[in-house]
C-alpha cells in the first residue's frame, strides 16, 4: 500500500526544530478534532495549552504548528515521561539530607534527581531513570531511613486549573454597590 504522497495542508505531520525545541512529528489530522483546541460558541477556537483564541481554522492551523505550541506540547509530553519515573517520598526527618534520599533509592535504579519540599522539608519528589525502577520500588514493602519508616507512592499528575480569561473592562471590586451606598448616606 502507497502512501498518499501529498497529504495536504492539515493531514501531514507537523515538524519542526530550532534553537531549543525538539524535532516534532504530530500528525494534525483535523484541528478540530485536537484535545487541546475548544471550539468557541460563536465561531473560532481556543488552545487550552497556550491559552490563546485563533478567529479561524486557517490561523489555528497556524498556531498548532507555531513554535510555542509545539514547545508547550513537549514539555507536557516530556513532565508526563518524567511522572512515569518519579516517586513521591514523604515521613522521613526534616533536615533529612537529599543525598541519603538518593542513596536509599539508588538501591532500586539510577536517580536522576531529587526534589525537597523547601517550605516544610516534609517530602520529596524522586526521579528514577526508568519506569521499571520506580515500579520495583513502589513493590518494595517497606522503605526505611534514619529508624523512619517512609510512604513512597508514585507521583500524581496535578493540574491547576487556569481562571478563564477576563471579562473586557475593569472588574467591579467585590463590595462597591456596598461602598457607594455608604458614602451617598455619609455626611460630607
Amino acid at each position: 500500500m502507497d502512501p498518499d504522497p501529498d497529504p495536504g495542508p492539515d493531514t501531514g505531520p507537523v515538524t519542526g526544530s530550532g534553537p531549543g525545541l525538539a524535532p516534532v512529528t504530530d500528525p494534525v489530522t483535523d484541528p478540530v478534532t485536537d484535545p487541546d483546541v475548544q471550539p468557541l460558541p460563536r465561531g473560532g477556537f481556543r488552545c487550552r495549552l497556550c491559552q490563546i483564541t485563533a478567529a479561524n481554522r486557517p490561523s489555528l492551523v497556524s498556531h498548532l504548528s507555531g513554535k510555542r505550541h509545539r514547545r508547550l506540547r513537549s514539555l507536557r509530553a516530556e513532565r508526563r515521561e518524567q511522572e512515569l519515573r518519579s516517586l513521591f517520598v514523604s515521613g522521613f526527618a526534616r533536615g533529612t539530607d537529599p543525598a541519603e534520599l538518593r542513596r536509599h533509592f539508588g538501591t532500586f535504579g539510577a536517580v536522576t534527581g531529587v526534589v525537597m519540599d523547601k517550605d516544610k522539608g516534609a517530602f520529596a519528589i524522586v526521579e528514577l531513570s526508568e519506569p521499571s525502577e520506580r515500579q520495583r520500588a513502589l513493590e518494595h514493602p517497606r522503605h526505611c531511613l534514619g529508624g523512619r519508616r517512609l510512604r513512597v507512592r508514585p507521583r500524581e499528575h496535578k493540574t491547576f486549573p487556569r481562571p478563564p480569561p477576563r471579562a473586557r473592562g475593569p472588574p467591579e471590586p467585590p463590595q462597591a454597590r456596598g461602598l457607594q451606598e455608604a458614602l451617598g448616606q455619609a455626611p460630607d
